[in-house]
């Protein structure tokens, strides 16, 4: 309801940017907290957006930016603090261990904590540990059926023949999402003569290397 809230979001990465359009649309100001690329100075900027906002909730989703985050709200007067909601997506084994020891020493301002995952919420420690909860995502089965109309449509736009079994992959390009082993699966289905496409949804900076090994297979 936005006539009882004001909702901001601030983002690091300058090409994640792919939200913002639709979130100003949506009357959400969007802000990037880094000019360029390799910008070290984004830290700065997210502590005093945190400091300086007039927030009475902060929530955040990565560890890094949600420490820096926190650490400004830790040295705020504590009555001036805005409560602190953090959402963990990844198992803390697959960060680096600064950026681990960092998360965890600051995630005791924690006020609530959800893990996407039971294997999230097993993974963590500190004191967030002693009081994460799971978050589990419904899935709407209504409005998803309702998706179905359009499944021809789909399958016309990408040139997918109404037979062929689809498997789809929403993933970032990432080595932890492990799509070398997914394009060598397809390899071996193709050479199977198994009729089969991959749609694959995501972005990130394995991607060079996964094209090239997309063409290097012949898929």
């Amino acid at each position: 309801d936005m006539s009882r809230f004001d909702i901001e979001c601030a983002y690091v990465l300058p090409w994640k940017d792919h939200l913002a359009d639709e979130l100003e649309r949506s009357r959400v100001s969007t802000t990037g907290v880094s000019v360029t690329r390799s910008d070290w100075r984004w830290p700065l900027r997210l502590w005093r957006l945190v400091r300086h906002g007039g927030y009475d909730v902060v929530h955040v989703h990565s560890p890094r930016p949600g420490s820096v985050a926190r650490l400004a709200v830790g040295t705020m007067r504590r009555a001036d603090r805005p409560t602190v909601v953090a959402t963990e997506h990844n198992t803390w084994a697959t960060h680096r261990w600064p950026t681990r020891m960092l998360n965890r020493l600051t995630s005791r301002w924690n006020d609530e904590t959800f893990a996407v995952t039971a294997e999230v919420a097993e993974s963590m420690s500190g004191a967030a540990a002693d009081r994460v909860g799971v978050l589990r995502h419904g899935i709407d089965v209504v409005r998803v059926a309702g998706a179905r109309a359009d499944r021809s449509d789909v399958r016309a736009e990408f040139g997918i023949g109404a037979d062929e079994i689809v498997i789809g992959t929403a993933a970032n390009f990432r080595a932890q999402k492990d799509y070398p082993n997914l394009l060598r699966a397809a390899r071996l289905l193709a050479d199977r003569d198994v009729t089969v496409r991959i749609v694959a949804v995501g972005q990130g900076p394995d991607e060079r290397m996964i094209r090239r090994l997309h063409e290097e297979l012949g898929l």
